[in-house]
C-alpha cells in the first residue's frame, strides 16, 4: 500500500489513507513535542510535579467541610481529630 512497494498504484483510496496516516502522524508529533516544550519550560521555571502533589494531598487528606476522615470512616464519633487534620502521618 506504500509508493515503494512494487505493483503500487495511486488512487483515490490511496491518497485517502495515506492523508489519514499522515495527519494522525503530524497530529501525534505535535502533541508529543507540546508535552515535552510544556515540561521543559515549568522544570525551568521550577514549577515540577512537587507543588500539585502537595496540593493534590492536602485536599485528600482534609475534605474542604472540615470532617476529619477518620470520622467519615466511622472511627470516631466526633469531630475532633487528635492529629489536627494532618493526616499525613497516619
Amino acid at each position: 500500500m506504500f509508493p515503494w512497494n512494487y505493483g503500487f498504484h495511486f488512487g483515490v483510496a490511496s491518497y485517502i489513507f495515506l492523508g489519514a496516516f499522515y495527519t494522525v502522524l503530524v497530529v501525534v508529533a505535535t502533541t508529543i513535542l507540546n508535552a515535552l516544550w510544556r515540561a521543559q519550560r515549568d522544570l525551568s521555571k521550577e514549577q515540577g510535579g512537587r507543588h500539585t502533589l502537595a496540593l493534590g494531598l492536602s485536599r485528600l487528606c482534609r475534605p474542604p467541610t472540615g470532617v476529619c476522615r477518620h470520622v467519615l470512616t466511622g472511627e470516631f464519633k466526633s469531630r475532633e481529630c487528635p492529629n489536627a487534620f494532618d493526616c499525613r502521618g497516619v
